[in-house]
């Protein structure tokens, strides 16, 4: 074999390596969002709920130009999992091609009924309210990869499970990035010198998400109000770790100011004291804006 083609056949893009370093990322980033330790558990919470879920569904429903590659792997893997059934060391690859219609006409469904997914050289499409049971197919899959990789449980030379490789990296990638960005536009801090380290995330509605790992000031002083109240809330959601709370998982509140005061344990304006990675409050940004 002379050189050229010897480096030629060294030159495939390979997707393995990219894989399990876009998993540690993924393991080491959901560990700050939810109070799991297992990647089983953190695959069957955002199958249900999470940021992950949401910017899934939310590149999917979306034609932007900057979503071309995302609709492109979302076809790569529609096209690989509603074929012919594969197996790969006794893993059934295959999604359930019951809700996803290669042809409006074939199945009997008025075309009005059901969504555009993906085209790769064929269209498919599905019944709108389908969609989280799509998105859950995709991510066990997603996790199966991930489970034949680090186990060392595949054939190099399987084809098919490369080409998933491929489509659920190019998954994964833009969905933990949109994911990643999303939360990091959206923070606010609110800090005290009596332990209190908070960050939250600002909703469409003007509620406030305190998220999980905030430290969260132990003591209220007596004029806080409702002790009790805020107790019990520490109680479930929170660790308690000296003279602070850490919490366990996200909790969410009315309005900035609720959820200021929660944290610092003291009567508190949230327009000023949450602030982004500025040093800015919401009351300076939002006049801003």
């Amino acid at each position: 074999m002379q050189q050229h083609e010897k480096l030629f056949g060294k030159s495939e893009v390979e997707y393995i390596t990219p894989f399990l370093k876009l998993w540690m990322a993924f393991n080491s980033w959901y560990k700050k969002q939810i109070e799991v330790k297992q990647d089983r558990q953190a695959i069957n919470h955002y199958k249900v709920t999470g940021e992950i879920k949401e910017a899934f569904l939310a590149m999917l429903n979306s034609r932007a130009a900057k979503n071309a590659n995302f609709q492109q792997a979302v076809a790569g893997f529609v096209d690989i999992s509603i074929g012919d059934q594969h197996h790969v060391n006794d893993i059934n690859w295959n999604t359930q091609s019951d809700y996803l219609h290669r042809s409006p006409s074939q199945k009997e469904i008025n075309e009005s009924s059901l969504e555009f997914i993906a085209d790769q050289n064929k269209t498919y499409y599905i019944s709108p309210e389908y969609k989280d049971d799509f998105f859950s197919d995709l991510l066990e899959n997603i996790y199966q990869v991930r489970c034949s990789l680090v186990h060392g449980d595949f054939d190099i030379e399987n084809q098919h499970f490369i080409d998933l490789v491929r489509c659920t990296y190019s998954l994964l990638y833009p969905v933990m990035e949109s994911a990643m960005t999303s939360q990091k536009s959206n923070l606010w801090y609110c800090k005290h010198s009596q332990g209190t380290d908070a960050h939250a995330q600002l909703d469409e509605n003007g509620k406030m998400k305190v998220l999980t790992g905030s430290k969260i000031r132990a003591q209220a002083v007596k004029s806080y109000g409702d002790c009790e109240a805020r107790q019990t809330l520490l109680d479930e959601y929170g660790r308690l770790e000296g003279t602070v709370y850490t919490l366990k998982s996200h909790i969410t509140f009315e309005s900035y100011s609720a959820a200021s005061k929660f944290c610092m344990g003291r009567p508190s304006n949230g327009w000023n004291d949450w602030k982004d990675e500025n040093g800015k409050t919401i009351d300076e940004v939002l006049r801003e804006k």
